[in-house]
C-alpha cells in the first residue's frame, strides 16, 4: 500500500508494478474510493496510473487472488454489486487448487480457500 499525495500534475502518473506471481489476478485497489482497477501487463510487467490531481489517495497495486494450479484457468467478473469468480479446467484430469486473497481486504475478492474443479468445467461464484 502507498499513499500519493494531491499535486496539480499535467497528467497522471504512470507506474510499473513489478515482482508479481505468474498465477495471480494483478489489481489496483483505491483503499479510499474501494475502486477496483485490473492491471494491463507488457512481457511481465504490470502497469497503472495514479491521478493525484484531484485529491490524496492511498492505493494498493498487487495480487486480488493467486492460485497454485498453472492449469488452471481464473477470471475475476465485475457485477453491478461486487465480482464473481469464473475458474475453468480444460484439461481431461480433475484439479484441486489453492486460491488465496491477496493483501486487498479480508473479505474481497470472494471464494478463495481449496476447491476441486472437475476436468472440462467451469464455475463461478461469489
Amino acid at each position: 500500500m502507498f499513499e500519493v499525495k494531491r499535486y496539480p500534475l499535467p497528467q497522471p502518473l504512470p507506474v510499473k508494478v513489478s515482482g508479481l506471481k505468474g498465477l495471480s489476478l494483478p489489481v489496483e485497489y483505491n483503499l479510499d474510493t474501494r475502486r477496483v482497477r485490473f492491471l494491463s501487463a507488457l512481457e511481465n510487467t504490470r502497469y497503472t496510473a495514479f491521478d493525484p490531481r484531484n485529491a490524496d489517495q492511498r492505493y494498493y497495486p498487487g495480487e486480488a487472488l493467486s492460485w497454485n494450479q498453472p492449469e488452471l484457468v481464473v477470471n475475476l467478473v465485475p457485477e453491478e454489486t461486487g465480482f464473481k469468480l469464473e475458474r475453468h479446467n480444460p484439461t481431461e484430469q480433475p484439479l484441486t487448487a489453492e486460491l488465496k486473497r491477496g493483501r486487498t481486504s479480508r473479505r474481497w475478492p470472494p471464494s478463495a480457500g481449496r476447491g476441486r474443479c472437475n476436468p472440462g468445467k467451469s464455475g463461478k461464484s461469489r
